[in-house]
């Protein structure tokens, strides 16, 4: 064998050697920007006490010995966490950080694996692609614990098995199982998955035409309807609603313009580095075609928020998934094209082409890796509740109660029974729009803690449903017996209040003497 033969073969995308190399620096940048000893986010620290209570044998509830409630909103994800505390006993911090990292290193391996085997890309291209992937939110999300990684991987399974059926302009008997089967886990993971895998769906029509598409209707519509129905009314009966609890704070009662522009926004922000290629599209009919393919799940999904309050839609998460739309099949619209058509015969005939050809693609590579990496970190900052949750966990037998409008880390890493103050994860509350003082005398807390955007400093308002809510938890705590024991925050304006009922305060007051 040539001694040189080698370098080149590692690029040959079907060696096993080559795949081994790529799968190891998805691993390596993936676990180098992953940081295990962060905090898990508010939202993350939900799912992560819904996934132990059912570990646990509780069901899928909010406060054990309670009735179901569905806060999470991540169903499939919760069973699988708590399905692996099940068999292996580890924590649920420790498998939700190993699902994560194995779901972004396939994730992204199958962006590869796409764009070379299926889409024919040339190495450069499918390397700055899961490059720009890898620069992205994921292992920001991962350190915060969301399961967004975990839905990003069953949407790119998809994603990769669409491309396919398009590429071969046919489907069969497997690839129709295979997509119906794969669209119901995205459904059950995410209830919006459930209209993605429909755009997805949409856009096959769309390429190959019906009756080409006659077997994979057939089996999206038998396991979405007979399947996906099936758990649709066990959930029904089971948490007492057919959608999960968030949505019915969060929906309110029309269309949700400011979520809608935060949507676009994200979205726009992740796949914006491709739109110049993919705007050379338009030089054929054929290409627009294509490129419509690409774009409207993407589209159709970002819009689909209009619907919804984004709250708590930390590093565009619920927009994340787009990026892997694009950044894996961006290539399609643009098989086949040689340099001549990316930049144009004039150009090819210049003498200094070959050196001019290449300083463009560089600058564009790295405007592009930088663009990513300037917008995939954000800083998370300490502001007492992981602390406060440890501190209280040492009272979980004893039987206090917290009244919490940030139901997150201090409900989890306290154990305590918990009222979800906000309503995300209390059905009452949710379905009657704001808490009232008779939900709080019934539940009688022993701790009130909410987040407020006033202070001792500053006078409550009730510009919005979050500061009406936050001067009802003021006026009941001082009207019931109950002492202020800390307000702090970043500003007079953004503060966290804590009330202890004042027995309790004597008692602990007692005991330190």
């Amino acid at each position: 064998m040539d001694r040189n033969s080698f370098v080149p073969n590692i690029f040959q995308h079907s060696g096993v050697l080559h795949n081994l190399i790529i799968v190891a620096f998805i691993s390596f940048l993936t676990l180098l920007r992953v940081d295990f000893s962060a905090v898990p986010f508010e939202d993350a620290a939900i799912l992560m006490r819904y996934a132990e209570n059912f570990a646990d044998g509780f069901g899928i509830v909010w406060n054990r010995g309670s009735l179901p409630v569905d806060g999470a909103t991540d169903f499939l994800f919760v069973v699988l966490i708590g399905g692996l505390k099940i068999i292996t006993g580890i924590g649920v911090e420790s498998l939700i950080f190993a699902v994560n990292v194995l779901s972004q290193i396939l994730s992204v391996y199958i962006a590869y694996y796409t764009l070379r085997s299926i889409l024919n890309a040339p190495f450069y291209i499918a390397f700055i692609s899961i490059v720009y992937l890898l620069l992205g939110p994921g292992s920001l999300l991962i350190s915060a614990q969301f399961a967004t990684p975990f839905f990003v991987l069953l949407v790119s399974m998809l994603w990769m098995l669409t491309l396919k059926i398009i590429t071969l302009n046919q489907t069969n008997r497997l690839t129709s199982l295979l997509f119906g089967s794969i669209s119901l886990f995205v459904g059950l993971t995410r209830p919006e998955g459930v209209f993605l895998t429909f755009f997805i769906l949409l856009t096959i029509i769309y390429m190959i035409g019906i009756k080409k598409s006659n077997r994979l209707i057939l089996n999206y519509l038998l396991i979405m309807l007979i399947l996906g129905g099936g758990y649709f009314i066990w959930r029904w009966i089971y948490f007492g609603y057919p959608l999960p609890n968030p949505y019915y704070r969060k929906m309110g009662s029309g269309l949700n313009i400011d979520s809608l522009i935060q949507s676009l926004t994200f979205m726009l922000r992740f796949v914006i580095p491709f739109i110049p290629f993919l705007l050379i599209s338009f030089i054929e009919k054929v290409r627009i075609k294509l490129l419509i393919v690409i774009l409207f799940p993407v589209a159709a999904f970002a819009i689909l928020f209009v619907m919804i309050d984004s709250t708590m839609n930390f590093a565009g998460r619920f927009q994340y998934v787009g990026m892997f739309l694009v950044g894996m099949g961006w290539w399609l619209p643009l098989r086949g094209l040689g340099v001549s058509e990316l930049f144009g015969e004039k150009l090819k005939s210049y003498p200094g082409f070959g050196l001019t050809s290449k300083l463009i693609l560089a600058f564009l590579v790295v405007t592009i890796l930088a663009f990513q990496f300037k917008y995939s970190s954000s800083n998370v900052y300490g502001d007492g509740r992981y602390d406060v949750g440890i501190i209280l966990s040492e009272y979980q037998n004893k039987g206090y109660k917290i009244a919490c409008s940030e139901a997150g880390l201090i409900p989890f890493y306290s154990k305590l029974t918990t009222l979800d103050t906000w309503g995300l994860n209390d059905q009452e509350i949710a379905h009657s729009g704001l808490i009232s003082n008779s939900i709080l005398s019934k539940f009688n807390p022993d701790l009130i803690m909410f987040h407020a955007a006033f202070s001792p400093l500053t006078a409550p308002e009730e510009n919005s449903e979050h500061e009406k809510m936050g001067k009802i938890l003021k006026h009941y705590a001082e009207n019931n017996e109950y002492s202020l024991i800390a307000c702090f925050g970043v500003s007079p304006f953004i503060t966290h209040y804590y009330y202890l009922k004042k027995v309790l305060q004597i008692f602990i007051l007692s005991r330190m003497k």
